[in-house]
């Protein structure tokens, strides 16, 4: 068999987990490797297994893919982490550590990400066992991700946290997904324009970004709609890289300004977080 859990979960090994995408040195993204023999046998040559899949940045990875360490006694001897054998325990074991990648699938509802399944497998043993690990990003379900103020106010620093936290397949926990390099960006804004024949003497247009974000639906239907390559006019994150303030937290400032013409007043201000960190397969 090839059993394992995400590291540091403390979950029972089973033959599939969920780990974080990302690439970086931190326990979400990696997972413990348990390959067993039954009955257990020790001094039993077990060949390093195979990824299928993992191919994408690592940091600090020579080679860029995912990797298996397994029991570090063995590396000392060897030149190629990539190849060579290992030997079970007295419980017909070899244990080791899956260094995840930073590879996900693109979702196809929207600018998401969905699981990137990793498959190990050791090919020379005949019937391959075989155990999936789930590269994901951050929970969609998880309404508490995002913290803000209740309004924003014009020419006023308003702090913005973002903590992105993966789904535990195994326990349902939300797990905090460390070491990123985000960057928030204001997506789309809605401006009540003077205009002395609309209702309340103003009329909403709608200003959104190049990039295919798209507009709000609510705002769309007979409202006038404007695509741009910057929103810094009417609002800006200060700075538009988040630092991590402590594991798993991340947090910028939203400064919010006037329009284009006098008069003007930011109505909504919509945004997102992009994630240098990982790369849509």
């Amino acid at each position: 068999q090839i059993l394992v859990r995400r590291c540091g979960s403390g979950n029972a090994f089973s033959n599939t987990c969920t780990i974080a995408a990302g690439g970086c040195d931190s326990a979400e993204q990696k997972a413990d490797v348990r390959i067993q023999l039954t009955p257990a046998i020790a001094g039993i040559p077990v060949d390093i297994p195979q990824i299928t899949g993992g191919q994408g940045v690592r940091v600090g990875s020579a080679s860029n893919d995912a990797k298996i360490v397994l029991d570090p006694e063995y590396l000392d001897s060897m030149d190629d982490e990539s190849t060579g054998q290992y030997v079970t325990d007295a419980l017909g074991r070899v244990e080791g550590v899956y260094w995840g990648s930073n590879v996900v699938d693109q979702s196809s509802s929207g600018h998401g990400f969905t699981p990137h399944e990793v498959d190990i497998t050791i090919p020379a043993m005949g019937v391959s066992p075989l155990a999936r690990v789930n590269q994901g990003w951050a929970s969609d379900t998880d309404a508490t991700r995002w913290s803000e103020p209740s309004a924003f106010v014009p020419g006023k620093l308003s702090t913005i946290v973002f903590r992105p936290r993966l789904l535990d397949n195994q326990t349902g926990q939300l797990v905090p997904i460390c070491g990123h390099d985000l960057r928030f960006l204001v997506t789309q804004v809605n401006v009540m324009h003077p205009d002395a024949r609309a209702k309340w003497g103003g009329r909403i247009v709608v200003y959104t970004l190049v990039s295919g974000w798209g507009v709000n639906p609510s705002f769309a239907t007979g409202t006038e709609v404007h695509v741009v390559s910057t929103l810094d006019t009417f609002a800006e994150m200060v700075p538009a890289s988040a630092s991590e303030q402590s594991a798993g937290v991340y947090s910028t400032s939203i400064l919010l300004h006037g329009g284009l013409v006098t008069g003007d007043r930011v109505d909504h201000v919509y945004y997102d977080v992009l994630d240098s960190s990982v790369s849509a397969k």
